[in-house]
């Protein structure tokens, strides 16, 4: 995977309107953002991990907005994901 190219978008919404606010001084995508990198047990984790685990439902049925996870289409992404790994 360390040879292959990776396009991914990690986005607070799809194509709609999202909220500025829900996160205590922060957007609800951002609250849960952070809230998940301060609390994954996992010393080096992905970006797909961290999205699924603390990201996903969180936003989606706490506000009206779709958080996003994908390649980014037709931008040569080959395969892998972002590896977040704490210091």
């Amino acid at each position: 995977m360390l040879n292959k190219r990776s396009r991914l978008l990690l986005a607070s919404g799809g194509n709609e309107p999202v909220s500025d606010s829900g996160g205590i001084g922060h957007s609800i995508f951002a609250k849960h953002f952070l809230k998940g990198l301060r609390n994954i047990s996992q010393s080096a984790f992905t970006a797909e991990e961290l999205f699924k685990k603390y990201i996903k439902e969180p936003v989606q049925f706490g506000s009206d907005q779709t958080p996003q996870f994908q390649p980014i289409h037709k931008s040569g992404h080959e395969a892998g994901d972002f590896v977040f790994q704490k210091r």
